[in-house]
């Protein structure tokens, strides 16, 4: 009864949460997806940045995080799935006015979007990153971990 006052109350408030919540979402799943797509067609070669610190390269990911059991794509895309699901209960039904926690859970959504478009478009995750002393990973990975890191953060914070 309090959120559904407090939602009467301050619906301009409420309104730019949710549209920080879809901003956080739309920006980072799309900025994973652009850069798939340009990766995809200039998978022939790498890219170095930083004096090859940070290089490109396309590798096929049809496994879990880090690629851990490869050929179970199905799995991890309910797994995500799922995740997505919880992560949108959280936000509709636990919804806060920490502005830190709507965006982290916009990046993690956003991000688990990513990887998911791919399992379902084309059967594996698009990595790319490679920094040499871990492994190869995306951006959707960056927002994910940037949006626990962030949620993190807010706990904290409290505290």
């Amino acid at each position: 009864m309090e959120k559904i006052r407090w939602y009467l109350l301050n619906k301009k408030k409420f309104f730019l949460t949710v549209i920080l919540f879809l901003s956080s979402l739309i920006l980072s799943c799309a900025f994973d997806q652009f850069s798939k797509v340009y990766i995809l067609k200039n998978s022939s070669r790498d890219f170095s940045f930083f004096g090859g610190l940070i290089i490109f390269t396309f590798q096929k990911n049809t496994g879990g995080v880090f690629g851990i059991f490869p050929g179970n794509s199905k799995f991890f895309s309910a797994v995500t799935i799922s995740a997505v699901i919880f992560l949108l209960f959280i936000y509709i039904f636990l919804f806060t006015k920490n502005k830190l926690v709507t965006i982290a859970i916009g990046l993690q959504i956003g991000g688990a979007l990513g990887n998911i478009i791919d399992r379902i478009r084309l059967g594996y995750v698009i990595d790319f990153i490679d920094l040499h002393f871990w492994p190869i990973f995306n951006f959707a990975d960056v927002f994910i971990v940037i949006g626990a890191i962030l949620f993190g953060i807010s706990f904290i914070s409290r505290t």
